[in-house]
Parts: structure tokens; sequence; C-alpha cells
């Protein structure tokens, strides 16, 4: 029993660290992805290898006729190694979305509405974000189904459930200021559009059919921009698996 709790571990640490390898070999290789950066994709694949092993010690109860409690015992020794090698790697995805809203609300502030940089860079770091997310509870969602008991380290006051914690705040808040971002932009040409025809009435010339046309056109492409930014973020939310982060969206919606 003792052998297949050290077995695990041993096994555990080094799929995780070959699968993160592997992950950041695959990253390095995307010329768009920033160099020494921790991909959501990283979690993910951390958190399967870890999966992995628990499984496999599970197993040993049937191919090998050890008991449930020795072979629930190695499979929890891997849930801790998964869950203390999640935490560094959540925090850097947390980080870069607090980075994210803080370039979007700056340059809010500038020129009172968010450059369209800051809204990719906010829009990259958002689904990171809801990714790792996903990541963090499917695999707790696994873990207690395979197990009888919830590990201490998935306990609402471990480390790990503190720090996925903290990701979902910082996810819904940039969430809220990259869908204002985007639907502010979305109307900043209908509200121009509107000006130049108001000035038009103004000056005592009515608008012509074309004019008309477009006017109509412009009015309809912005509620078409707007409804697909509220749709994307909502989607987005979902695929958190985050009962915060989905109710947040919905309610702004």
């Amino acid at each position: 029993r003792d052998a297949l709790a050290r077995g695990s571990r041993v096994a555990c640490r080094r799929a995780m660290r070959a699968a993160a390898v592997e992950t950041a070999e695959s990253d390095a290789s995307k010329p768009t992805h920033p160099e020494n950066s921790i991909s959501a994709a990283t979690i993910g694949n951390v958190l399967g290898a870890c999966s992995r092993i628990m499984a496999r010690a599970m197993l040993e109860s049937v191919d090998r006729a050890l008991g449930a409690e020795a072979c629930e015992k190695a499979a929890t020794d891997c849930v801790e190694l998964g869950t203390a090698e999640a935490v560094p790697l959540v925090k850097t995805i947390t980080q870069r979305a607090e980075k994210g809203l803080a370039n979007a609300t700056k340059n809010s502030r500038r020129r009172g509405s968010a450059s369209l940089d800051a809204l990719r860079g906010a829009d990259s770091a958002l689904e990171e974000a809801a990714f790792a997310s996903q990541f963090a509870r499917r695999f707790e969602h696994y873990v207690e189904d395979l197990l009888t008991h919830k590990p201490p380290c998935l306990l609402g006051d471990s480390s790990f459930a503190r720090t996925v914690a903290a990701l979902d705040g910082a996810y819904v808040a940039l969430e809220d200021a990259y869908c204002e971002g985007c639907v502010a932009m979305a109307l900043s040409d209908w509200n121009a559009r509107l000006d130049d025809d108001t000035t038009s009435t103004d000056e005592g010339r009515d608008a012509t059919t074309d004019e008309q046309s477009s006017f109509a056109s412009w009015c309809e492409e912005a509620v078409h921009d707007v409804f697909f930014v509220l749709r994307r973020s909502v989607d987005r939310a979902l695929s958190t698996l985050s009962e915060q982060a989905a109710l947040v969206r919905l309610v702004y919606c």
C-alpha cells in the first residue's frame, strides 16, 4: 500500500512535468503566443495528467486486489500534488486578467472609450481566464465523482479554492469592462452618423433617400454588433462552469 502511494506520487509528478513541458513547446511554436507565457492549456494538461494517474491508482484495487482505502489514499495524494501544481499557474492567468482590466480602464479614462488594442488584449485574457476556470472545475468535478470523500485541498478554505475564486473575480470585472468598451465602440460610429444627419437637418437640408437608407443600415449594424458582444460574453461566462460568472453575465445582459 505504501508502495502504491509513493509510486503514484512519483508517476503523477512525472506526468504533470511532461505535460507542462509539452504544452510549453507547443505554445512556443505559435507565432502569436508571448514568449515564456503560461497558457490555460498548461493548466488543463497538467490537471489532465494528474487525473490519469488518479484513475490508474483507483484501478489498482481491482488489478492487484488492494483495498479501496489504500487506493483512494494514493489518488488523494495525486489530487494534492495536482492542486499544488495548478495554484501558481491559475494565479498567473488571474494576473493577466487584472492587467487586461487595468489597460482597458486606463484607455477608457483617457479617450472616453477603450482602444481597439486594449479590447483585443482584454478578449485574449478573457479567453485564457475562461478556459482556466473551466479546467479547474472539471478537475474538481472529476475528483468528486472518483473519490468517496472530497480531499481537503479542494474544500472552500483551501489555497486551490481561494485561487480559483480570485480568478472568477478578475474574470467578472474584466468581462464587464470588455462588454462596456465594445458596446461603446459599436455605438460610437452610429452616434457620429447621427450627429452628421442632425447637422444636415439643422442647416435646412432634408436627408436624401440614400442618406436615410445609409442611416438605417448603420442602426442595424450597431444593434447586431451590440447583440454579438453580449451574446459572446454570456457564452464565455457559461463556459467557465462558474455559477458566479454565469449569473453576473445573465443579470448584466
